[in-house]
Protein backbone atom coordinates (compact mmCIF):
# COMPACT_ATOMS: atom_id res chain seq x y z
CA UNK A 1 0.00 0.00 0.00
CA UNK A 2 1.12 3.31 -0.34
CA UNK A 3 0.19 6.90 -0.44
CA UNK A 4 -0.39 9.61 -2.74
CA UNK A 5 1.41 12.96 -1.84
CA UNK A 6 1.60 14.50 -5.17
CA UNK A 7 -0.46 13.81 -8.51
CA UNK A 8 0.53 16.55 -11.74
CA UNK A 9 -0.46 16.08 -14.76
CA UNK A 10 3.35 16.02 -17.23
CA UNK A 11 4.30 16.42 -20.68
CA UNK A 12 1.40 18.16 -23.15
CA UNK A 13 -1.06 17.11 -20.29
CA UNK A 14 -1.02 13.30 -21.64
CA UNK A 15 0.08 11.60 -18.46
CA UNK A 16 -0.13 12.28 -15.22
CA UNK A 17 2.66 12.14 -12.45
CA UNK A 18 2.72 10.82 -9.29
CA UNK A 19 4.76 11.12 -6.38
CA UNK A 20 3.80 8.63 -3.79
CA UNK A 21 5.22 6.60 -0.30
CA UNK A 22 5.12 3.37 1.24
CA UNK A 23 3.65 5.11 5.37
CA UNK A 24 4.58 2.56 8.45
CA UNK A 25 2.03 0.06 8.77
CA UNK A 26 3.34 -2.91 11.15
CA UNK A 27 0.11 -4.72 11.05
CA UNK A 28 -0.53 -4.94 7.28
CA UNK A 29 3.25 -5.12 6.53
CA UNK A 30 2.94 -8.61 8.68
CA UNK A 31 -0.17 -9.57 7.10
CA UNK A 32 0.76 -9.38 4.24
CA UNK A 33 4.36 -11.17 4.91
CA UNK A 34 2.49 -13.87 6.60
CA UNK A 35 0.20 -14.50 3.30
CA UNK A 36 3.70 -14.35 1.03
CA UNK A 37 5.31 -16.73 3.46
CA UNK A 38 2.52 -19.01 3.13
CA UNK A 39 2.71 -19.03 -0.49
CA UNK A 40 6.26 -18.88 -1.11
CA UNK A 41 6.52 -22.30 -3.02
CA UNK A 42 4.23 -20.30 -5.54
CA UNK A 43 5.02 -16.59 -5.30
CA UNK A 44 8.80 -15.87 -6.48
CA UNK A 45 9.08 -12.62 -4.55
CA UNK A 46 12.59 -11.01 -6.71
CA UNK A 47 10.64 -12.21 -9.82
CA UNK A 48 7.47 -10.26 -8.65
CA UNK A 49 9.59 -7.17 -7.75
CA UNK A 50 11.62 -7.25 -11.16
CA UNK A 51 8.37 -7.54 -13.12
CA UNK A 52 6.94 -4.71 -11.33
CA UNK A 53 10.32 -2.34 -11.51
CA UNK A 54 11.10 -3.01 -15.32
CA UNK A 55 7.45 -3.80 -16.70
CA UNK A 56 5.82 -0.70 -16.18
CA UNK A 57 7.41 2.77 -17.29
CA UNK A 58 7.97 5.84 -15.06
CA UNK A 59 9.07 3.29 -12.38
CA UNK A 60 11.72 4.84 -9.73
CA UNK A 61 13.76 2.23 -9.71
CA UNK A 62 16.13 3.55 -7.31
CA UNK A 63 20.03 4.06 -8.06
CA UNK A 64 21.44 1.61 -5.55
CA UNK A 65 19.34 -1.56 -6.49
CA UNK A 66 18.07 -0.79 -2.85
CA UNK A 67 14.83 -2.57 -3.73
CA UNK A 68 16.09 -5.66 -4.06
CA UNK A 69 18.34 -5.18 -0.98
CA UNK A 70 15.10 -4.84 1.26
CA UNK A 71 13.59 -7.42 -0.13
CA UNK A 72 16.77 -9.60 0.81
CA UNK A 73 16.46 -8.27 4.43
CA UNK A 74 12.88 -9.33 4.47
CA UNK A 75 13.31 -12.80 3.75
CA UNK A 76 15.81 -13.06 6.05
CA UNK A 77 13.63 -11.72 8.70
CA UNK A 78 11.03 -14.14 7.25
CA UNK A 79 12.94 -17.34 7.46
CA UNK A 80 14.40 -15.90 10.78
CA UNK A 81 10.82 -15.72 12.50
CA UNK A 82 8.52 -18.44 10.43
CA UNK A 83 10.77 -20.69 10.15
CA UNK A 84 10.04 -24.18 8.21
CA UNK A 85 6.13 -23.22 8.98
CA UNK A 86 3.99 -24.27 6.37
CA UNK A 87 1.35 -22.39 7.65
CA UNK A 88 1.55 -19.42 9.96
CA UNK A 89 -0.25 -19.16 13.21
CA UNK A 90 -1.16 -16.23 15.54
CA UNK A 91 0.87 -17.22 18.32
CA UNK A 92 4.39 -17.11 16.34
CA UNK A 93 6.79 -15.17 17.97
CA UNK A 94 8.02 -11.94 16.24
CA UNK A 95 10.95 -10.75 18.22
CA UNK A 96 13.74 -13.49 16.88
CA UNK A 97 17.13 -13.62 18.01
CA UNK A 98 19.68 -11.27 16.03
CA UNK A 99 21.91 -14.29 15.50
CA UNK A 100 19.49 -16.30 13.80
CA UNK A 101 18.31 -13.16 11.30
CA UNK A 102 21.92 -13.04 10.37
CA UNK A 103 22.35 -16.69 9.51
CA UNK A 104 18.76 -16.53 7.48
CA UNK A 105 20.78 -13.66 5.10
CA UNK A 106 24.03 -14.85 5.06
CA UNK A 107 23.51 -18.47 4.27
CA UNK A 108 25.96 -19.51 7.16
CA UNK A 109 26.84 -19.62 10.46
CA UNK A 110 28.10 -16.81 11.46
CA UNK A 111 28.01 -16.95 15.44
CA UNK A 112 32.18 -18.46 15.93
CA UNK A 113 33.38 -15.28 13.81
CA UNK A 114 34.88 -12.71 15.60
CA UNK A 115 34.09 -8.87 15.50
CA UNK A 116 36.74 -6.81 13.45
CA UNK A 117 36.78 -4.22 16.43
CA UNK A 118 35.16 -4.81 19.79
CA UNK A 119 35.01 -3.13 23.15
CA UNK A 120 37.98 -3.96 25.51
CA UNK A 121 35.60 -6.71 27.58
CA UNK A 122 34.50 -8.34 24.32
CA UNK A 123 38.19 -8.40 22.90
CA UNK A 124 38.53 -12.53 21.89
CA UNK A 125 35.06 -13.16 22.17
CA UNK A 126 32.79 -14.57 19.35
CA UNK A 127 29.69 -13.40 18.46
CA UNK A 128 27.83 -15.82 19.82
CA UNK A 129 28.58 -14.75 22.83
CA UNK A 130 28.45 -11.30 22.69
CA UNK A 131 24.82 -11.33 20.87
CA UNK A 132 23.69 -14.15 22.80
CA UNK A 133 20.34 -12.34 24.18
CA UNK A 134 20.51 -9.78 21.26
CA UNK A 135 16.98 -9.92 19.81
CA UNK A 136 15.62 -7.83 17.06
CA UNK A 137 12.02 -7.61 14.49
CA UNK A 138 10.81 -5.55 11.49
CA UNK A 139 8.85 -5.98 8.81
CA UNK A 140 8.67 -2.68 6.71
CA UNK A 141 10.95 0.30 5.66
CA UNK A 142 10.40 4.07 6.44
CA UNK A 143 12.09 6.10 3.86
CA UNK A 144 13.48 9.07 5.63
CA UNK A 145 14.87 12.18 4.01
CA UNK A 146 17.15 13.81 6.60
CA UNK A 147 20.10 12.98 7.86
CA UNK A 148 18.52 13.70 11.59
CA UNK A 149 15.72 11.19 11.44
CA UNK A 150 18.64 8.51 11.90
CA UNK A 151 19.35 9.49 15.56
CA UNK A 152 19.16 7.36 17.99
CA UNK A 153 16.73 9.32 20.06
CA UNK A 154 14.66 8.73 16.98
CA UNK A 155 14.91 4.94 16.07
CA UNK A 156 13.59 3.85 19.51
CA UNK A 157 10.65 5.28 17.46
CA UNK A 158 11.16 2.65 14.46
CA UNK A 159 11.83 -0.01 16.37
CA UNK A 160 8.52 0.54 18.58
CA UNK A 161 6.90 0.14 15.18
CA UNK A 162 8.75 -2.73 14.02
CA UNK A 163 10.65 -0.50 10.98
CA UNK A 164 13.55 -0.48 9.23
CA UNK A 165 14.95 2.79 8.30
CA UNK A 166 16.55 3.47 4.38
CA UNK A 167 18.01 6.66 3.83
CA UNK A 168 16.56 8.48 0.47
CA UNK A 169 20.16 10.48 0.38
CA UNK A 170 22.88 8.38 -1.66
CA UNK A 171 25.49 10.95 -0.49
CA UNK A 172 25.07 9.55 3.13
CA UNK A 173 27.67 6.71 4.09
CA UNK A 174 24.68 4.43 5.30
CA UNK A 175 21.88 3.33 2.78
CA UNK A 176 20.02 1.53 6.27
CA UNK A 177 19.38 1.23 10.26
CA UNK A 178 18.19 -1.73 11.92
CA UNK A 179 17.70 -1.93 15.26
CA UNK A 180 17.96 -4.50 17.59
CA UNK A 181 17.46 -5.10 21.24
CA UNK A 182 20.61 -6.21 23.14
CA UNK A 183 20.11 -7.67 26.72
CA UNK A 184 16.34 -8.46 27.25
CA UNK A 185 13.12 -7.30 24.84
CA UNK A 186 12.81 -3.82 26.54
CA UNK A 187 13.29 -1.02 24.24
CA UNK A 188 15.85 1.64 26.55
CA UNK A 189 18.28 3.65 26.13
CA UNK A 190 21.05 1.35 27.31
CA UNK A 191 20.03 -1.87 25.30
CA UNK A 192 19.66 -0.48 22.00
CA UNK A 193 21.61 -1.32 19.47
CA UNK A 194 22.18 -0.35 15.41
CA UNK A 195 22.99 -2.21 12.78
CA UNK A 196 24.47 -0.21 9.73
CA UNK A 197 24.51 -1.17 6.09
CA UNK A 198 24.96 0.33 2.47
CA UNK A 199 23.62 -1.14 -0.82
CA UNK A 200 25.46 -0.60 -4.06
CA UNK A 201 24.34 -1.74 -7.83
CA UNK A 202 27.97 -0.99 -8.88
CA UNK A 203 30.24 -4.42 -9.97
CA UNK A 204 33.22 -3.82 -8.60
CA UNK A 205 32.34 -4.27 -4.84
CA UNK A 206 32.27 -7.72 -4.57
CA UNK A 207 32.11 -9.85 -1.21
CA UNK A 208 35.21 -8.11 0.11
CA UNK A 209 35.09 -5.65 2.83
CA UNK A 210 36.04 -2.03 1.62
CA UNK A 211 37.79 -0.89 4.39
CA UNK A 212 37.33 2.86 3.81
CA UNK A 213 33.99 2.14 3.43
CA UNK A 214 33.39 0.76 6.96
CA UNK A 215 35.57 3.23 7.95
CA UNK A 216 32.94 5.64 7.41
CA UNK A 217 30.16 4.16 8.64
CA UNK A 218 31.18 5.49 11.80
CA UNK A 219 27.65 5.98 13.77
CA UNK A 220 29.27 8.61 15.70
CA UNK A 221 30.49 10.51 12.56
CA UNK A 222 27.24 10.34 11.13
CA UNK A 223 25.81 11.22 13.92
CA UNK A 224 23.69 7.90 14.82
CA UNK A 225 24.80 7.54 18.04
CA UNK A 226 25.73 10.67 20.69
CA UNK A 227 29.41 11.89 20.44
CA UNK A 228 29.26 12.21 24.41
CA UNK A 229 30.30 9.32 26.69
CA UNK A 230 27.40 7.31 28.41
CA UNK A 231 26.44 7.83 31.92
CA UNK A 232 27.30 5.30 34.75
CA UNK A 233 23.62 4.14 33.97
CA UNK A 234 24.08 3.39 30.56
CA UNK A 235 25.78 0.41 29.17
CA UNK A 236 27.58 1.59 25.19
CA UNK A 237 25.24 1.14 22.40
CA UNK A 238 25.58 -2.21 20.47
CA UNK A 239 27.14 -1.57 16.48
CA UNK A 240 27.41 -3.45 13.48
CA UNK A 241 28.27 -2.60 9.98
CA UNK A 242 27.72 -3.94 7.06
Amino acid sequence: MRVCLDATYGFAGTTVMMTTLAPSEPLLSEAAARLAYEERETINAAQLLKYVLYGFPGIDRGARDEFFCMLLLNNARDMAVYGERTMVTVDIKLCVLRSLFFEALFRTDLSEDFPSRAHPRHAGTPFKMIFADAKMNFNHFVTVHEEAAIEAKYLFGFTARSATVFCKDAHMDVDGVNTFVYHDETVRRSNIGVILWRCTSDPKHMDRPDLDVFARMDPFELGVLPSSSPGPDDAPYAVRRA
